[in-house]
């Protein structure tokens, strides 16, 4: 009777024992789908970081094209502008020989 009142002892501790795994074990597939959860959450976001990437990346490039095209501009005006200077330099050149013609003929004019 002891051995029986033993196992019936054992018994009764490996069935707590069940009971306490089952309980770990819904815990723990609890926590598995909530990790499941956030890693969709997870995925989500990093899908929405790549696709904000994307459009940053694209954004990017649009404003290096504007740039390199107003580097051009920019370029073609100094040309312009260099070339406007040196013909504005031209013209006062004439005028003060105009000036000088001028001053010359008024000169002889008075003489």
């Amino acid at each position: 009777m002891i051995q029986l009142a033993d196992l019936r002892h054992k018994l009764a501790d490996l069935r707590h024992k069940l009971v306490d795994l089952r309980h770990k074990l819904a815990d723990l597939r609890h926590k598995l789908a909530d990790l499941r959860h956030k890693l969709a959450d997870l995925q989500h976001k990093l899908a929405d970081l790549q696709h904000k990437l994307a459009d940053l990346r694209h954004k990017l490039a649009d404003l290096r094209h504007k740039l390199a095209d107003l580097q051009h501009k920019l370029a073609d005006l100094q040309h312009k502008l260099a070339d406007l200077q040196h013909k504005l330099a031209d013209l006062q050149h004439k005028l003060a020989d105009l000036r000088h013609k001028l001053a010359d003929l008024r000169h002889k004019l008075a003489g």
